[in-house]
This record gives structure tokens, C-alpha cells and sequence, in this order.
């Protein structure tokens, strides 16, 4: 795991709706082998939230991280301000490094990683598919079916969030394309 040291910080919480003041620890690294519990946080959208005992208002934060997976070589750095620093491509020259901006996206790029899914090929698919119904407000990825080799991703709206799939075979096609236009 080389330089890698587990961290926290303390994340300071003011409650907009009543004042309610605190400070929490909060992870700045996560290597799921290790700690599986705060990947299953982050995938059902828990890790970055924080209910104020005082009123119930859900707070939601933001804050540097770095999730590490070295079983698949995938790091995603979550930064809402700038993009990973270049010491992680220097000291992982064999991962993928994913730059994402919220929590969202980090459930997202892990889900695609962990389906062995090329995320650059995936962002180009859903940016086709939004350019398709301009009344989709974003795309995000939900997840693959093997026994039907189907990819699910939801389509959000103003109103609703549908989830509609498209093929694996339409995956690899454009793929190949791709890859063939990359020479």
C-alpha cells in the first residue's frame, strides 16, 4: 500500500435550520478491503450525511477523499474544487484515477469499476443518451445484470427518475468504435 496512511479529519456541522454546532470524524481514505462497512456508507449515500440530533434536518458535507481500490488498480479522488493531486497518478502509475465532484459520483465510479465498465466509455455513453432526450436533467449509472447482460442507468427528470438499460453487446460495439477511432 506504499505512502498510504489511514485518515480522518474533523468536519464542522452548523445546522442551517436550527444552529445546532458540532464537529464529526470523518474518513479522507477508504480501502474497502480493509474497511467494507464505509464503502457500503457510500454506496447507500450515508458517508457524507449527518441527521442534527437537535432538529432531525438531514446536513450533507463535502470534503477531500480518496477511495483506493488496489484489488481492481481504481483510486477516486473527490474534490469539489480542483483536480486530484498529481502526487496519486505518481505514486499509482498503474490505477485508474477517477476525478469526481460529490458523493454521487464517487458511488458511481465505483459501482462502474467494480463491474469492470471503462468510465471514460460510460460517460461518453450517457452523454449520447442525454443528447437523445433533452428533457433528462443527468444520467447516472445504477448497475449491470449479468444473467441478462444488461447495463441499468437512471434517467433523473424534473418529476421522476426512471431507470432504463441498454445492452451489453451496444456496451462492447462502442467500445470497439472507440477504439478503433483512437487508432
Amino acid at each position: 500500500m506504499g505512502g498510504i496512511r489511514l485518515r480522518h479529519i474533523l468536519v464542522e456541522i452548523v445546522c442551517r435550520q436550527c444552529g445546532y454546532h458540532t464537529h464529526i470524524k470523518s474518513h479522507t481514505l477508504i480501502l474497502p478491503e480493509i474497511e467494507p462497512r464505509q464503502r457500503e456508507q457510500i454506496l447507500n449515500e450515508t458517508m457524507f450525511t449527518f441527521t442534527c440530533p437537535s432538529c432531525q434536518n438531514k446536513l450533507h458535507f463535502l470534503h477531500n477523499f480518496l477511495y483506493h481500490d488496489p484489488k481492481r488498480h481504481f483510486l477516486a479522488y473527490m474534490s469539489s474544487q480542483g483536480e486530484a493531486p498529481h502526487e496519486l497518478k505518481e505514486q499509482f502509475p498503474h490505477a485508474l484515477l477517477v476525478q469526481v465532484h460529490d458523493p454521487l459520483e464517487l458511488k458511481e465510479a465505483i459501482l462502474i469499476s467494480e463491474d469492470d465498465l471503462d468510465h471514460t466509455l460510460m460517460q461518453k455513453i450517457k452523454a449520447l443518451l442525454k443528447q437523445k432526450d433533452p428533457d433528462v436533467l443527468h444520467i447516472r449509472y445504477h448497475d449491470y445484470d449479468a444473467d441478462s447482460e444488461t447495463i441499468w442507468l437512471d434517467y433523473h427528470y424534473n418529476q421522476a427518475t426512471i431507470c432504463k438499460a441498454i445492452a451489453r453487446s451496444t456496451y462492447e460495439r462502442l467500445k470497439r468504435q472507440w477504439e478503433a477511432e483512437r487508432g
